[in-house]
Formats: structure tokens, C-alpha cells, sequence
């Protein structure tokens, strides 16, 4: 009996100890699983999934496409998911997502594929907003692609 207080008890800390790493990453750490009877979604999602994505961690967990991956990217979204489940390889996308308070939100995200052999995948991954890299990004092509104006050489008239 002592043995399973003590097991319990150190799975409690472990799970304290990840708790408090998930709340300060900069990013959202999540879990997405995908059943044998090919039923997926989140089963966690780190609580600064509001802070970060605009929508409530819990509302994620009922309903993964309330992530909102943009028109434009969704298929290609849809199909690195299929790809990475069926190669049973990691996973890993860039792109854009609507976000309910800010708009148009740039993301990158990956997650590790756990494959016990049960039939059941588990990807643990990490979320990142790269909206102000991609900003900059596009300020920068901007600047670059402005014509630049060229100062031409007064030349004096040697005519009186």
C-alpha cells in the first residue's frame, strides 16, 4: 500500500513540475491524439492557449477546429496533419489562423509523435505566434522592393 501512495504522489509531482513548465513557455504546448477509430483532437492544451490564440484552453479541447486555420492555408494545414498520421512521422506547419480579437495571426507549430504500437497516436507539441516576425518580414521586403531614387550628376553647362 505504501508503495502505491508513494507512485501516486510522485505522479503528482510530476505532473506539478509540467504543469509550471507548460505555463511559461513562451509558446502553447498541446496534445493531439488520434484514435484507432480515427477520432482526434486536443487532450491538453497549455492555459495560455487564451493569452496566445484568443480562445479559452477548454473551447479547444471541445472543438479543435475552433483554432480557426485560415481559408488559405487549410488544406495545406489538413494535409501535413493527414500526412504526419499516416507516415506516422512527427509534425510540423506554418501558417495563418484567425484570431477572434486581433485578426490575421501567423503561427508555427510542431509536435513529437508517441506510437506505442496501441493503435492510439499521440503528438506533443509546441505553438508559437510569429505574427510580429512575419511583419517585419514583410516590412523588410517592402523596403527592399521600394525603386530607389537615384540622384543624377548636375552637370554644368560649359554655355554662357
Amino acid at each position: 500500500m505504501t508503495e502505491l501512495v508513494e507512485a501516486r504522489a510522485t505522479r503528482h509531482a510530476q505532473e506539478d513540475r509540467f504543469r509550471a513548465l507548460a505555463d511559461t513557455l513562451p509558446g502553447v504546448a498541446f496534445q493531439r491524439t488520434r484514435g484507432r477509430d480515427g477520432n482526434a483532437g486536443f487532450t491538453y492544451m497549455s492555459p495560455n492557449a487564451e493569452e496566445l490564440l484568443g480562445i479559452p484552453a477548454e473551447r479547444l479541447l471541445g472543438n479543435w477546429y475552433a483554432f480557426a486555420v485560415d481559408l488559405r492555408d487549410r488544406k495545406a494545414f489538413d494535409r501535413s496533419v493527414e500526412k504526419a498520421i499516416t507516415e506516422r512521422t512527427d509534425w510540423s506547419f506554418s501558417g495563418r489562423r484567425r484570431h477572434p480579437v486581433t485578426g490575421e495571426q501567423w503561427f508555427t507549430a510542431s509536435a513529437k509523435l508517441l506510437d506505442d504500437g496501441s493503435g492510439t497516436l499521440v503528438y506533443n507539441g509546441i505553438l508559437f505566434d510569429t505574427t510580429k516576425a512575419r511583419r517585419q518580414e514583410q516590412i523588410l521586403a517592402q523596403a527592399r522592393d521600394k525603386p530607389r531614387l537615384q540622384t543624377v550628376p548636375r552637370v554644368r553647362s560649359s554655355r554662357r
